[in-house]
Order: structure tokens, then sequence, then C-alpha cells
């Protein structure tokens, strides 16, 4: 792995995604990441550290539109519960002088996210250490050099909440392939230490945009759209490009709803789907969601300009 970066478990903060892919098992809404309190001080480790209708069968048809009904109800709960996050670099972090700056934090999350798939995690793992990363910074000023056990801290809660006990790596692991950067006893401090933060700040829940594509791709699909969207391969590619996105703090921005359907939006014009259904399905979307066309049309600019620079 790359050079070895440096330094801290909310263990309940962000959702779970829905792994199954038979869209007919509809979970309730947000299996949360619950946050453990730990006691404890040591501040000084962070500086505070639808079926087609066949005409035959009228069921058919009555379960299409339930179907429906619950996809935009589920959406709705979830936009009911977003928080937009604050310029915390600019504000907590100082702008960089004492604090994590824009460039240090895009460097931990990439960092981060090798190790997610060094141990073989899924990309909601990731999405969630991501998320914890960016909500510990948006309480808790950082120093730089803090900034690496942080983010091992986030990923460590993550796996522990979204991940097979058995793939979890223990303390002893995580020391070993930092190559012994930090020690088990300090992974385990700052785990507390990123607990007990985001416990007493958020105690809750937190919608991040990955929540969005399973719910979205499925009313796209109950509407009438190509049935490309409804694909592994898909799914894969709009996973991958939400999961990119994290690293731009600009897009960081947007409210977690407006970034998933734009992303959507955009992978859909890309695989050239069928434009009327495409562009219905996208307004419908809007207005479940109370997304303002200027907005979405906003963070696809800025999709568009990241892309473009990722790809370079």
């Amino acid at each position: 792995m790359h050079n070895q970066r440096q330094n801290m478990d909310v263990a309940q903060l962000v959702p779970n995604r829905v792994q199954s892919k038979d869209l007919s098992l509809r979970e309730p809404p947000a299996p949360v990441v619950a946050v453990d309190a730990i006691a404890g001080d040591g501040d000084d480790v962070v500086s505070v550290v639808c079926s087609e209708q066949s005409g035959e069968n009228d069921e058919i048809i009555v379960q299409d539109e339930d179907e429906l009904k619950e996809c935009k109800t589920y959406l709705r709960e979830l936009l009911n519960r977003e928080i937009l996050a604050p310029d915390f670099l600019e504000s907590v972090q100082r702008g960089g002088a004492g604090g994590v700056s824009e460039q240090s934090r895009q460097e931990v999350l990439v960092w981060i996210r090798e190790f997610n798939s060094f141990f073989g995690f899924a990309a909601g793992t990731f999405a969630a250490a991501a998320t914890l990363f960016d909500k510990i910074l948006s309480v808790t000023r950082i120093k730089p050099e803090h900034g690496d056990i942080v983010g091992i801290g986030c990923l460590l809660i993550a796996a522990k909440q979204n991940e097979p006990r058995d793939v979890v790596p223990t303390n002893s692991q995580l020391c070993e392939t930092c190559d012994h950067r930090f020690t088990e006893g300090e992974i385990t401090r700052i785990e507390e230490i990123i607990n007990k933060r985001l416990y007493h700040k958020f105690n809750g829940r937190v919608v991040i945009s990955l929540d969005y594509l399973d719910e979205m791709v499925h009313y796209a699909t109950l509407t009438g759209a190509s049935t490309e969207v409804s694909t592994a391969e898909f799914e894969a590619v709009v996973t991958e490009r939400m999961n990119s996105s994290t690293y731009h703090y600009e897009l960081m921005s947007f409210r977690p709803s407006v970034l998933s359907l734009a992303v959507l939006d955009v992978e859909m014009q890309k695989d050239h789907l069928e434009a009327t259904s495409h562009s219905r399905v996208v307004h419908e979307l809007m207005e479940i969601m109370e997304i303002p066309q200027w907005d979405l049309e906003n963070c696809k600019r800025c999709l568009s300009r990241y892309c473009e620079d990722d790809s370079s």
C-alpha cells in the first residue's frame, strides 16, 4: 500500500446499505449505526480530538401501486433526516491552520478507501467511514498529523457495523497493515474518542447519498426506465461515482439527495438510456425528493468538472 499515513467508533451514525439485490425485500427505514458512548477524556490525542400491466391480473397493478407508494414514502423519510453539511473545514478546522485542510482531508479519504479495498470491504463500508470522518471533523479540530489515525478509527467503526465479524481486522492486524505507525492502544483510544464525540453531538441518524440508490433504482424500474438501470453493473458504476464524489469537499455542500440523483442522472445519460423515460423518471424523483432544477443542474456541473479532473 502507499506510504502509510498516521493516527482514532461511532458504531451507529450511518445507515447500513441494503445488500440484497432482491428488490422485493423492502427493509424498514434507516437501520442506523448506533453510537456507544464510552467514557474517558484524553482530548490531547486529537487536540480535542412497476410490473408491466398485463390487463389480466388486477393484483399485479395493485402491487405496483403499493410498491411505488412505498418507494415514495421511504425516499421522503430519508429526506426528512438529511443534515446539510456545514463548512467545517473553514470553521472548525480553521481552513487548515492548525486543523485538517481540504487537501489533507482528501488524502485521508483516498487512503482509507485503499484500506477498504485491501480488506475486501463493501463500498458501503467506505461510504460510512467517509461520513464518520467528516462528522468528526465537523465537531472537533483535528491536528493534521492525527488525520490518519482518525481515518483508521472511522473505517474500523464502519467495518464493525457493516461487515461480517470474521472479516473485521483486529487492532493488531491494523497495526501491522499500517507498518506499526500506530499502537493497538492508540487505535482503541481513538475509537473511543470518536464514539464519545459523535454520540453526544448527533445521537441519531445521518443520511448519506448512497442510501438513496437502491430506492431510486427500484422506483425507476417500476416506472418504466430501461432494465439496464437495475443491473449489478450499472449499480457498481453509480456506487463508484458516489464514493469518489466524497473526495471533493465542494460536492459535500449539496444535500445527499441532490448528489445521489445528480450521479444517477449523469450515469443514465452516459449509458444513453431511452431519453423520454429517463427524463420523466428524473423529474418525478425531483418532485418526490423536493429538489429544485437549479440545484440538480449545479450539482451535475460540479460532478462533470471533477469527473474530468479525476480522469486526467
